[in-house]
């Protein structure tokens, strides 16, 4: 029983955050608003609101969960045992894109090509999703979901990782190089996921993702 209810729990939280992430603009269509005519300040405050709702709703769902494994969490556990990860996924990250850049030369993301043009256009809300929505909401949900519907190990770390790794890049592609990117995503997929289930905290995983997110996108803004 315990069993089904994880399950229907994981799957019902899929459901929800994908549709919210589906009709993010709904609200403005019903008032017959284009985002484009808004001004930068308007566009940030809506998109921050919105993204604020979803996650108030994605944490009252997992609210046991998220306050259990923040009781449990240890941040000299997570130095000592799990910040090396990142170290090992940015390593694969970047082979894996140089890779690419030898398959395809002069190629982008199209995913980091999007954050880049969204940050030009509403800087702040850029920065706080890509830092602390994205890496909380793809946690609980390709992480701390999946993870509720598939208990087996291998077949949990397999399927979050692939379909992590597939968001990110199938629906974003203009040719089949692009396809190439589903590489780093799924790696990185991989890593996060099994610090998870090792861990059986999703704070491990979820600090990794959030200083994987931070440090890229200050690099971004640097260079």
């Amino acid at each position: 029983m315990n069993d089904k209810k994880s399950i229907t729990k994981g799957l019902i939280t899929i459901f929800i955050y994908f549709i919210l992430e589906f009709f993010t603009l709904f609200p403005l269509y019903l008032l017959n608003i284009r985002i484009n005519n808004l001004s930068i300040i308007t566009k940030t405050f809506y998109l921050l609101t919105y993204s604020f709702i979803t996650f108030i709703i994605i944490f009252i769902i997992y609210n046991k969960e998220i306050c259990n494994d923040f009781k449990n969490f240890k941040f000299k556990t997570f130095f000592k045992k799990y910040f090396k990860f990142w170290f090992i996924l940015l390593f694969f990250m970047i082979l894996s894109n140089l890779l690419i850049q030898v398959i395809y030369p002069g190629s982008n993301s199209i995913n980091e090509e999007s954050i880049r043009n969204t940050f030009k256009i509403v800087p702040i809300y850029s920065f706080i999703s890509a830092c602390f929505f994205a890496p909380f909401m793809e946690e609980m949900i390709f992480r701390l979901s999946i993870r509720k519907i598939f208990k087996n190990k291998y077949l949990f770390i397999i399927l979050s990782s692939l379909i992590f790794g597939g968001l990110h890049v199938l629906g974003n592609s203009n040719n089949i190089y692009d396809y190439l990117y589903l590489l780093p995503y799924t790696i990185s997929g991989v890593i996060l996921a099994y610090v998870y289930y090792e861990s059986d905290n999703i704070f491990n995983s979820l600090f990794i993702h959030f200083i994987h997110n931070t440090v890229l996108l200050i690099l971004q803004i640097i260079l």
